[in-house]
């Protein structure tokens, strides 16, 4: 007799170049003054600015291409035709920020893409779809805990729940997030 983990569900992990993540943080840093904060949330952001605080295909294409090659592998191995409409905000958390659970359902695959992230950073939370996820064997998790580092590009489904954890004094998080549709 065999038990197999056979509904596994695919999450994508890719570090950037370290000159690239050095060179994406130096143009994004000074503009985020710019953020502003949602309603009902407590990081700034731009996702609801009509102008969003910088082009993404103008001023980060290699970023826009590592996202390309990411959601081409992510696609193909998880049996889906790469979806290429993008769309993304900046995200920065200070002290005691968080985001609630939630997920992007309108949306195929989802990313985050961390600018900056020290120690001190909360961890990124995704939530597992099983509803008999709280039995404790071995192949159920609630949730995977992902620890932001600075350059960590991140793709999954975007019906997976996820949310931002409470953040620790002292602590830098500034994410990229995009929905592909």
């Amino acid at each position: 007799m065999e038990i197999h983990p056979e509904f596994s569900i695919p999450i994508l992990y890719n570090n950037l170049d370290e000159e690239v993540a050095n060179d994406i943080e130096l143009l994004l840093t000074p503009r985020l003054p710019n953020l502003s904060k949602p309603k009902d949330q407590t990081q700034l952001s731009d996702f609801d600015h009509s102008e969003k605080i910088f082009n993404i295909y103008r001023e980060t294409p290699i970023l826009v291409q590592e996202i390309k090659k990411s959601v081409e592998h992510f696609s193909e191995n998880w049996g889906i035709k790469p979806p290429s409409n993008l769309e993304y905000w900046v995200q920065d958390y200070k002290n005691n920020d968080y985001h609630t659970r939630h997920n992007h359902p309108l949306s195929l695959i989802s990313g985050v893409y961390w600018i900056r992230a020290n120690k001190h950073a909360s961890n990124f939370r995704i939530f597992s779809p099983n509803p008999y996820d709280s039995f404790p064997i071995e192949f159920n998790h609630s949730f995977t805990d992902i620890q932001p580092n600075k350059g960590l590009l991140i793709l999954f489904p975007s019906y997976l729940y996820h949310e931002v954890l409470v953040n620790n004094i002292n602590s830098i998080r500034t994410t990229i997030a995009f929905n592909l549709k």
